[in-house]
């Protein structure tokens, strides 16, 4: 089986879901994946995306869906003129869907690492036919306006997906908060806001205070990674937010408890 025809193959199965699909698909063809390295993949929407095909997560782009939970959730509840932020976008994994779906809106994307933001920029422009309303930023979301470094802690295949931000290491970049950001664009709302930013989410959290103390924010899909994943729970709480987790037939749960291991979790206003 050549590339061109396993691609092709592949293409095939896109758009089935069931359970277990990406560990099974991922054992079954990963390696020969992996082998071709960087390249430019052809969703079923037109879209074309440079992935990394060496990350297995980049590799469920090819399977069918990146987060199998969250894509068709946010499908049906992101309007076509809503508004969505994109915090640690790194290059493109999540808006080469979710900016679909806010076609008519703006989707802002908020990546600070200049090799990520230039990957991700490159692809938004050779795909603007099919996903005008992306914006780029190259800043990233905190508590306060700065200089700060950006540090990037994971392998090559990863192109900057676990950078953390610090006070003295890596790249230096400018952090803003969410709050102030919006003000300067006129947006007083907002419809969707992912975070991935290996364990500054609260930080980012903290300067958004005065939209989610007035619940302006619709939905929020967030890393929540170790201890501070526990502290985003306890704050989008007292900010009236209630988390919930995709089951593994990815339905929609609120844990009774909280999960004692490294999820993602969606918070709606209660």
């Amino acid at each position: 089986m050549n590339d061109v025809f396993l691609m092709s193959f592949l293409k095939l199965f896109r758009p089935t879901m069931f359970p277990g699909k990406l560990g099974l698909f991922d054992r079954l063809f990963g390696d020969r994946l992996a082998a071709m390295g960087i390249r430019e993949v052809e969703l079923e929407s037109g879209i074309v995306w440079k992935l990394d095909l060496d990350n297995s997560p980049l590799r469920w782009i090819v399977y069918g869906c990146f987060v199998p939970g969250l894509i068709p959730w946010a499908k049906k509840h992101i309007p076509e003129d809503g508004v969505v932020v994109d915090s640690g976008a790194n290059i493109g994994q999540i808006a080469l869907y979710l900016g679909q779906y806010a076609s008519k809106g703006r989707y802002l994307a908020f990546e600070p690492g200049t090799h990520q933001a230039d990957w991700l920029e490159a692809c938004v422009n050779k795909n603007k036919h099919i996903l005008p309303s992306i914006e780029i930023y190259r800043l990233g979301l905190s508590d306060t306006q700065e200089t700060v470094y950006l540090k990037d802690c994971g392998g090559a295949s990863t192109h900057g997906g676990h950078s953390i931000i610090n006070d003295s290491e890596g790249e230096r970049v400018e952090v803003v908060m969410l709050d102030e950001h919006l003000s300067k664009l006129g947006i007083d709302r907002v419809d969707f806001w992912k975070l991935d930013m290996e364990g500054h989410e609260i930080f980012a959290l903290k300067g958004a205070r005065k939209l989610l103390e007035k619940q302006a924010v619709g939905a929020l899909y967030v890393e929540l990674y170790g201890e501070k994943g526990f502290e985003v729970r306890r704050y989008l709480k007292d900010m009236g937010y209630r988390c919930h987790v995709f089951s593994r037939r990815w339905y929609l749960l609120q844990p009774e408890k909280e999960p004692a291991f490294q999820c993602n979790g969606l918070f709606l206003p209660e």
